[in-house]
């Protein structure tokens, strides 16, 4: 899947419903829809099960809620909270995940804590997704080194279309490139709207995520984001639809005193035998080119037509270094 397609299944600015949807009448998922559409919102997300437990009575009465949500310009997804085989349910619960994605066409499925180093049933999951024609969604820690989330991701890596890290702080916005070490394609961050988990500068994630060149941005949830609509509206306009990273206008200019074979990052010196660093010297070293040092190490990502690609990021700049051996860099404006 290319970027164009993955965003015309999803959209780009997402928004979640939270749990007291449970008991909500149409009406109130129409009024939803309303304020989602007047601020941009492409897509809700919207919580059908709590692991083997459907709401409102099943699919048949779940799809008159995405009725009317469509009805007012806005796309639905469809999300369900996973508690693996904590409780012996897990074939149960894919059953509701698989029933969805036959309906609908997409489905999101949150999964945290009870699928902490749950690699086989990871596995299991996704030998049962695989088969299925579909978008599957998978929500879950920003953080997965700290979750022990990583051999995880690469056991869902082969069914998910989308994995969307919660994002609830700046802290947990640092650990996105994990995803894709681990084999994840397509990042969808989640963005807090309050200081509830820490340090937060939700405007800020969100253009780094635009930055990181991700598809989409979402964030969690409508209560909050209703008691900060023009909270809400930065975080969006940070992450501008359909975007793309202007290319680096590299001007010449007169060397620094910034001397590259000193530069330590993380206490190591950068492996200078690399693609991107040769490149990057090659630039500031023997062009005399204003270039920033590294700021991050060398990172797997994807670019827009889903090929994996090797990233760097030269303060706000970002290199990108593709299987022919080239490098292509950007401006990220952060």
């Amino acid at each position: 899947m290319i970027a164009p397609d993955l965003i015309k299944l999803t959209g780009q600015h997402l928004l979640f419903l939270g749990i007291s949807t449970y008991s909500w009448s149409i009406d109130q998922f129409r009024q939803a829809a309303q304020f989602a559409k007047a601020h941009g919102v492409d897509s809700l997300i919207v919580k059908v099960a709590d692991g083997v437990n459907e709401w409102y009575g099943g699919i048949a009465n779940t799809n008159a809620i995405c009725d009317a949500i469509k009805a007012e310009g806005v796309g639905v997804i469809p999300y369900v909270y996973s508690y693996g085989n904590k409780l012996g349910a897990l074939d149960a619960e894919i059953d509701i995940m698989l029933a969805y994605m036959r309906d609908c066409g997409i489905v999101c499925v949150d999964m945290e804590e009870e699928w902490n180093g749950q690699v086989q049933w990871a596995q299991h999951l996704c030998s049962r997704i695989q088969p299925i024609a579909g978008t599957f969604m998978v929500s879950t820690w920003a953080n997965p080194s700290g979750q022990d989330w990583l051999d995880v991701i690469q056991a869902l890596a082969p069914c998910t279309t989308v994995f969307m890290p919660q994002q609830y702080n700046n802290y947990l916005a640092t650990f996105w490139a994990e995803f894709g070490a681990s084999g994840a394609i397509w990042l969808q961050p989640t963005i807090n709207l309050t200081q509830d988990f820490g340090a937060n500068d939700p405007v800020a994630i969100a253009a780094a995520a635009y930055a990181q060149r991700h598809t989409a941005i979402s964030v969690w949830h409508y209560e909050t984001a209703v008691a900060n609509p023009a909270l809400l509206d930065a975080v969006y306009a940070a992450f501008p639809k359909q975007g793309t990273l202007p290319n680096l206008n590299i001007i010449p200019a007169a060397q620094d005193t910034w001397n590259s074979t000193a530069f330590l990052f993380g206490g190591t010196p950068l492996d200078y035998t690399t693609g991107i660093a040769q490149a990057w010297q090659n630039l500031y070293v023997n062009q005399q080119i204003n270039m920033p040092p590294p700021t991050t190490r060398e990172f797997m990502s994807a670019d827009w037509n889903g090929n994996k690609i090797t990233v760097q990021f030269f303060g706000t700049v970002r290199c990108e270094w593709d299987t022919s051996g080239q490098a292509h860099w950007y401006r990220t404006g952060i």
